[in-house]
C-alpha cells in the first residue's frame, strides 16, 4: 500500500481498523513506515505539531547553507570572559534541567556573566541548550528542552531572551507535550514586558517569534526608565503571567509543578 493509499483508507478513521483504540495493525504499519528510526520519528512529531501554514512559509525559505560562518560576540570580549559566561550558562541549565525533571518545565533564571549584552545572553543560552556530554567531568548544558526567561541587567544594560521549545507551543503531540502546554514566546514577552518602571516604555525586540523572543531595554532615567528596576518588573510580570497559567505554584501550595530557584524569585 503506497503512502498516498494509507493516507486515503485512514481519511474517516483514526487507527488501521477504525475504532478508538489502536491495534497490531497500527503497530505493524508502523513498524512498516518507521521502523527502528526513533530520531525520524521525532523529527516527523515535531513538524506535525506545526500547522500546515507555517511548514508552507518555511519550504519557501532558501535552504542555509551546510557550513555557516560560526557566530562570535563582539571583539572587546576577552576569551577569558567568554568561558564564564559559557561556564555560567552550563551551570545553571543543569540546575534547570534538574528541576524539569521533577515536573517544571518553565522557568526564570538570572544570569550574572552576560552583564546585560544580549551577544553574551545568546552564547549562555547557546551553553544552556547544549546537549550534555556523558564523558564531560563536569555536566553542563541539557536544557534545551526547558522552557525559560533569561534576565541579565547591571545599572546600564538589560537584556532578556525567552525561549519556548516548538513542542510547547502546540498541545497536538501528547508525547512531547503530554500536559498541553500551548504557550507562545511572543504572549510570555508582551505579559513581561507590561509593567516597566517609568513612562512604560524603553524595551526594543530583536526577534519574536512562537519559540524564541530576544528583547534590550534601553535606561533614560529622566522617563523613569531604570534597568534594575525594569529586570525586578519583568521577573515579577512573568511570574505571574506563569502562575495565571497554572505553570508556577506558590510556596504553601502542595503541587510541585514549577518552582523558582531562591535567586530567580522576584522581590528576594
Amino acid at each position: 500500500m503506497s503512502l498516498t493509499e494509507f493516507n486515503a483508507m485512514l481519511r474517516d478513521r483514526s487507527y488501521v481498523e477504525g475504532g478508538t483504540d489502536p491495534s497490531s495493525s497500527d503497530a505493524l504499519e508502523f513498524k512498516a513506515l518507521f521502523g527502528d528510526n526513533k530520531n525520524v520519528m521525532r523529527w516527523v512529531a515535531r513538524m506535525a505539531q506545526m500547522y500546515a501554514v507555517e511548514r508552507n512559509e518555511l519550504s519557501l525559505k532558501k535552504p542555509v547553507a551546510e557550513k555557516k560562518a560560526e557566530k562570535k560576540p563582539t571583539e572587546d570580549v576577552s576569551d577569558k570572559k567568554l568561558k564564564a559566561v559559557k561556564k555560567e550558562g552550563g551551570k545553571k541549565a543543569q540546575d534547570l534541567a534538574g528541576m524539569a525533571e521533577m515536573g517544571s518545565s518553565f522557568q526564570q533564571a538570572t544570569l550574572v556573566e552576560p552583564e546585560g549584552r544580549m551577544d553574551l545572553l545568546e552564547v549562555a543560552l547557546e551553553a544552556m541548550n547544549a546537549p550534555v556530554e556523558p564523558d564531560c567531568e563536569e555536566r553542563k548544558g541539557g536544557a534545551g528542552g526547558v522552557a525559560k526567561i533569561l534576565l541579565s541587567a547591571t545599572d546600564h544594560a538589560f537584556s532578556c531572551i525567552i525561549h519556548v521549545p516548538q513542542e510547547y507551543t502546540h498541545p497536538a503531540n501528547a508525547e512531547l507535550n503530554p500536559r498541553g502546554y500551548s504557550i507562545l514566546a511572543t504572549d510570555w514577552a508582551e505579559a513581561a514586558f507590561s509593567t516597566l518602571p517609568g513612562d512604560g516604555k524603553g524595551v526594543k525586540y530583536l526577534l519574536q517569534t512562537p519559540t524564541l523572543v530576544k528583547a534590550t531595554y534601553k535606561p533614560q532615567p529622566d522617563l523613569g526608565r531604570y534597568t534594575l528596576k525594569a529586570k525586578d518588573a519583568v521577573s515579577g510580570a512573568s511570574f505571574a503571567f506563569l502562575r495565571e497559567r497554572n505553570l508556577v505554584v506558590d510556596n504553601d501550595s502542595s503541587d510541585d509543578e514549577y518552582i523558582f530557584g531562591d535567586d530567580d524569585m522576584p522581590g528576594i
